[in-house]
C-alpha cells in the first residue's frame, strides 16, 4: 500500500520519449481522461475514496483525483481522503477492502479482461452491496455483462468512448449483441473501443492523404529504412502529410475526430451505469469544455430505488424505548414470542415503519440490537449500538429515538425528521405542602393587606368629617315636630366606621348618606370594595383548589448552582454529546459536575427514572420520551421548559440510496397527518395513568395579588375622595353663606363659627337651626337680651348624647 503521494515526473518522461513528433494518437489524452475522473468524483461528492490501480499506466489515469486529494481540495478547506493499493493479489487486496467498512466509493483501473474475476471475488467477499460504488476507468465497462452481479443494488459506473445506442457497422453491432448474450462476467472476445479507434485511425489517415493528393498531379513515393537514424533518409513529403491531420475534422465512430499538434483534442465520454437487472444505461456525458453532466433526473433515480426497494427486504434496527419500540417478550399466556413473529415489537416507530412499508410497498425484518444502545463512538474510532451496525453493514435501517446530531451525521445519514423535540429535566414529584391555619390571607400580599386597612380607617374618618361639614346631613329628629330648632347628624365617628366596614363586608348599613359629598364618598368606597372582595374570592378558590408544592428547582440554572441533588443523563447518547460540547456558561458548568461523579451516568432511560424515584436526582433526557413517562409514572414531574432543539430521523449508512425515497415518504405521511394521528395514539393523556399537569403554570395561576395588580382601584378611591372634599366645601360654604344673610353677619363670622362647630369631634351630633329668634320673624330689637340669654343656654338645650 502507498503511504504517499506518488511521483508522476518519472512517468511523464517515459510518456514525453515515448511520444514523438511524427506520431497521430486517436486514443483521448491521459490526461483529458484522468479530469474526466476528477469531475465525476467531484460530481457526486466522494469524501472518502479507495483507489485500486495496476501499474505506473494506472496512476497516470487516476493521478487528477489523487493530486486534487491531496492538494487541490485542501487548499480550499475541502477533503478528499484518498486510499490507493497496487493490485498485485486481487483476492488479499479485496480481504483489506471487507474490513474497512468506511470506504464505499471505489475507482477501480484494472485491465478490461479482469474485471470479471474482481467482480466475482467482490461478491464472495460480500462487497458488492446497494452501499457500495465502483468507478472502473476501463473504457470498455460496457462490452461486460454483469447483469447477475447487481441484483444487490451494487453501483457500477464507467466512463465509455463508444456510444453503443448510435449507428455502429453491422458487423459491430452483431458482435454488441452477441457479446450482452454471454454468460455474466465474460468479456468479449472484440471490444468496441480498439474497434472504433482502428476504424477511426483508418479513416483519419485517408482524409488527410486525400487532402494532400488534391492538386496534385504527381505523387512520389519512396522506400525508407525505419531504423535509420539519418534525415536524408526522411520522406520529404511526410511533414506535409503530417500537417494535413489537422486541417480533418469529422464525426467517427468514437465521437468527433480533431487533432491538434498529434494528439485528439476534443472528445466525447458518455458516463454509463448497470441498473439491477444488468441494463447499461446512460447516466450523462463529459467533454473538455462542459465537463461532467447528468442527464438522468431525479424522478428516474427514485423509480430505480422503488424498483429496487421492491425485490429487497430490509433490514431494521431497533432499541428498546417506551413508546417507540416496545418489545413484547411473552404473549397474554405467558408464552414466548419468537424474535421473528408478528407482534413482538409494537410502538410508535413501528406503526410509522409499517406506513412506511405500506407506501413503499416493501418489506422489512426487525433485529433487536444487542447492547441496546443508539450508539457511541469508541476510542478506535468504531461506533457501538445501532449506529455502529449501520457502519458495518449489518442493517440498513436504525429505527426509533435516534436524535439527529453533528457527531452521528459525519458517520451515517439521516432522513427528514419524524418528531421535533428537546432536552428536559425529569424530577420526583414534591410533597404538598402542609396546610396553613391562616392560609385565607395568602391571596393578597401583605401590602394589600396594609393598603386595605389603611384605606378603611382613612375613608370612615373622611366621611365623618365630610358628614359634619355639610349641612345636608343634619336633619330634624322629630319628623312630628316640624317647628322644631334642633337638627341631627348620624354620622358620627362610630357609625362612619360602621358604615364603611358593613360597606366592605357587603352587608350593608341602616345609615345612608344624604348629601352629594358623602354619597360620592359612599359610592367610590363601594366601587372599591367590590373590586377588592371580588379579587380576593377569586384568587381565593384558586388558592384552595391548587395544592401547592416546594419544588427545590425551577429549572437548569438552578441545578447547576447546587450540589445536593446530583442529576445526570444516559451515557453516550445524544444529552451526554450535548453537554460535553456546550459552550453556554450553566452547561459547561453541568457538565463539569457530572463529568466528576461518573455514577450520575445510566445505560438506559428505566435506571434513570428509577434513580429519579429514589429521590434527591434529575435525569436530563428527551422531552418526547419524557412526556410519556409522566404519563406512566404520577409521582414523576417535568422541570423547566427544553434546554435544545432537535429532531429524531431514521439512520441509514452513508451514502444509502433509500435516504430520499424515505424522506419523501416521511413528508408525505406528515401532510396527511398520519404521524399526527400516531403521536395522538401512544401520546393519548386520556388513556394514561395519570393526568399529566404543568406544575410551572399550576403555580403561577394561584400568585398573590400585590399593588401592581389592585394599586389602580387605590387611585380610584383617592381620586372620588378628593372630589368628595371639594364638594362638601361647596356645600359648607354656600350654607354659610345663606345663613350669614338671615343672622345679618359676615360671611368669614359664619363660617368661623361653623367651623368652630365641626371641627369638634366629640361634640354633640345635634345643634339649634336658629341661633336669632328673628331669623323666624317672631322677635323684634328689643328682645336682644333674651336672644344673647338664649343663646348662652344653647350648649344645655342641645342633646350631648354620642352615637
Amino acid at each position: 500500500m502507498i503511504q504517499s503521494t506518488p511521483d508522476f515526473s518519472s512517468i511523464r518522461s517515459e510518456a514525453e520519449e515515448y511520444m514523438s513528433r511524427m506520431k497521430i494518437s486517436v486514443f483521448p489524452e491521459v490526461d483529458m481522461l484522468s479530469q474526466a475522473l476528477l469531475d465525476f468524483v467531484r460530481e457526486f461528492s466522494w469524501k472518502k475514496i479507495l483507489v485500486l490501480y495496476q501499474g505506473s499506466e494506472g496512476l497516470v489515469r487516476i493521478k487528477a483525483v489523487i493530486n486534487s486529494g491531496f492538494y487541490e481540495l485542501q487548499r480550499k478547506r475541502e477533503k478528499i481522503d484518498v486510499l490507493y493499493w497496487e493490485i498485485n493479489d486481487i483476492e488479499k487486496t479485496l480481504k483489506e477492502l471487507r474490513t474497512n467498512v468506511n470506504y464505499k466509493h471505489i475507482i477501480v483501473d484494472i485491465q478490461t479482461d479482469q474485471i470479471a474475476y474482481f467482480l466475482d471475488v467482490a461478491a464472495r467477499m460480500g462487497i458488492l452491496t446497494s452501499y457500495h460504488h465502483y468507478m472502473f476507468t476501463s473504457l470498455d465497462l460496457a462490452a461486460i455483462n454483469i447483469g447477475g452481479y447487481t441484483l444487490g443494488g451494487v453501483n457500477i459506473t464507467g466512463y465509455s468512448l463508444v456510444n453503443t445506442t448510435g449507428r455502429l457497422p453491422q458487423n459491430l453491432r452483431r458482435q454488441w449483441v452477441e457479446s450482452s448474450l454471454r454468460p455474466r462476467a465474460q468479456v468479449s472476445s472484440m471490444l468496441l473501443t480498439r474497434n472504433a479507434l482502428v476504424i477511426d485511425s483508418v479513416r483519419l489517415f485517408a482524409l488527410a492523404l486525400n487532402a494532400y493528393l488534391d492538386g496534385l498531379s504527381d505523387f512520389e513515393t519512396k522506400s525508407i529504412n525505419c531504423q535509420s537514424k539519418s534525415s536524408d533518409e526522411a520522406w520529404d513529403a511526410g511533414d506535409s502529410i503530417y500537417n494535413q491531420f489537422s486541417s480533418v475534422q469529422y464525426e467517427g465512430l468514437s465521437g468527433p475526430i480533431r487533432i491538434d499538434k498529434g494528439r485528439r483534442s476534443d472528445f466525447h465520454l458518455n458516463l454509463i451505469e448497470y441498473d439491477n437487472e444488468g441494463n447499461v444505461q446512460l447516466l450523462g456525458y463529459w467533454n473538455k469544455s462542459n465537463g461532467l453532466n447528468i442527464t438522468k433526473s431525479e424522478d428516474q433515480i427514485l423509480k430505480e430505488v422503488q424498483k429496487e426497494l421492491n425485490n429487497k427486504t430490509l433490514r431494521v434496527v431497533v432499541k428498546e424505548e417506551h413508546p417507540f419500540i416496545i418489545v413484547n417478550r411473552y404473549d397474554d399466556s405467558g408464552n414466548p414470542i419468537p424474535e421473528d413473529a408478528k407482534g413482538r415489537y409494537t410502538g410508535y416507530a413501528i406503526d410509522m415503519m409499517d406506513e412506511i412499508a405500506k407506501g413503499l410497498n416493501i418489506t422489512y425484518t426487525t433485529i433487536l440490537v444487542p447492547d441496546g444502545s443508539s450508539g457511541r463512538e469508541l476510542p478506535n474510532g468504531t461506533w457501538t449500538g445501532m449506529i455502529g451496525m449501520l457502519m458495518t453493514n449489518k442493517a440498513d435501517l436504525a429505527l426509533g429515538d435516534l436524535t439527529i446530531n453533528f457527531e452521528r451525521s459525519k458517520v451515517i445519514d439521516f432522513t427528514k425528521p419524524f418528531m421535533s423535540m428537546g432536552i428536559s429535566i425529569l424530577f420526583k414529584r414534591p410533597e404538598p405542602d402542609p396546610p396553613k391555619l391562616f392560609s385565607f390571607l395568602e391571596p393578597l400580599d401583605n401590602n394589600i393587606w396594609a393598603c386595605m386597612i389603611g384605606s378603611y380607617a382613612f375613608v370612615s374618618v373622611f366621611l365623618f368629617c365630610t358628614a359634619r361639614f355639610s349641612p345636608y346631613e343634619w336633619k330634624n329628629p322629630h319628623p312630628c315636630n316640624p317647628e322644631s330648632d334642633i337638627v341631627e347628624n348620624d354620622f358620627t365617628l362610630l357609625n362612619s366606621f360602621w358604615f364603611t366596614i358593613g360597606s366592605l363586608m357587603q352587608q350593608g348599613c341602616e345609615l345612608a348618606p344624604k348629601a352629594s359629598s358623602t354619597r360620592l364618598i359612599a359610592g367610590v368606597w363601594w366601587f372599591f370594595t367590590l373590586i377588592l372582595i371580588s379579587s380576593y374570592t377569586a384568587n381565593l378558590a384558586a388558592f384552595l383548589t391548587i395544592t401547592r408544592m416546594s419544588t427545590p428547582i425551577q429549572n437548569a440554572d438552578d441545578l447547576s448552582k447546587q450540589t445536593t441533588i446530583k442529576y445526570g443523563c444516559q451515557y453516550g447518547g445524544s444529552t451526554y454529546s450535548f453537554f460535553e460540547n456546550s459552550k453556554i456558561p450553566t452547561y459547561e458548568k453541568m457538565w463539569n459536575f457530572m463529568s466528576q461523579n461518573p455514577d450520575v451516568f445510566v445505560n438506559t432511560s428505566d435506571v434513570g427514572i428509577a434513580k429519579v424515584k429514589s429521590g434527591k436526582y434529575a435525569y436530563l433526557m428527551e422531552s418526547i420520551p419524557l412526556r410519556y413517562q409522566l404519563s406512566q409514572h404520577c409521582e414523576l414531574m417535568e422541570v423547566g421548559g427544553e434546554l435544545d432543539s432537535k429532531g429524531y430521523g431514521i439512520g441509514v449508512p452513508r451514502e444509502s440510496p433509500y435516504r430520499d425515497i424515505l424522506s419523501n415518504e416521511i413528508l408525505s405521511l406528515s401532510e396527511r397527518q398520519v404521524l399526527l394521528n400516531l403521536y395522538n395514539k401512544w401520546w393519548n393523556v386520556d388513556n394514561t395513568k395519570c393526568k399529566v399537569e404543568d406544575d410551572s403554570k399550576a403555580s403561577s395561576t394561584a400568585a398573590q395579588l400585590g399593588l401592581p395588580n389592585l394599586g389602580g382601584v387605590f387611585v380610584f378611591l383617592l381620586a372620588g375622595l378628593l372630589l368628595a372634599f371639594v364638594i362638601a366645601i361647596l356645600e359648607f360654604v354656600i350654607n354659610a353663606f345663606i345663613n350669614s344673610r338671615a343672622d345679618k353677619q359676615t360671611l368669614w363670622s359664619e363660617i368661623r363659627e361653623e367651623c368652630m362647630f365641626a371641627i369638634k369631634c366629640w361634640g354633640p351630633s345635634e345643634k339649634s337651626v336658629n341661633k336669632y329668634p328673628h331669623v323666624n320673624g317672631n322677635a323684634g330689637a328689643e328682645d336682644l337680651d333674651d336672644l344673647e340669654a338664649s343663646q348662652a343656654l344653647k350648649p344645655s338645650v342641645m342633646d350631648t348624647s354620642f352615637r
